[in-house]
């Protein structure tokens, strides 16, 4: 898959879904530990809105004023 995207210049981001489940099901020092015994570093989603963010060419801009804070 990997070669057909890159033949298309396209982006794979590979993401195991059972994973996330079990991911989105765990406090925060348990996701640490749970992706430490996985060898990875973030979850995939992370590493699919970051894909996304780069081939839609975003930006995030924060803004904040006396009544709130927008991203």
């Amino acid at each position: 898959m990997r070669e057909i995207a890159e033949k298309e210049g396209a982006v794979v981001v590979p993401v195991c879904a059972a994973i996330e489940s079990e991911i989105a099901e765990l406090d925060d020092e348990e996701k640490v530990e749970f992706l430490q015994d996985l060898g990875i570093e973030e979850p995939g989603l992370n590493r699919v809105i970051r894909a996304g963010y780069r081939l839609l060419n975003l930006q995030t801009y924060f803004t904040a004023g006396v009544k709130e804070v927008r991203a």
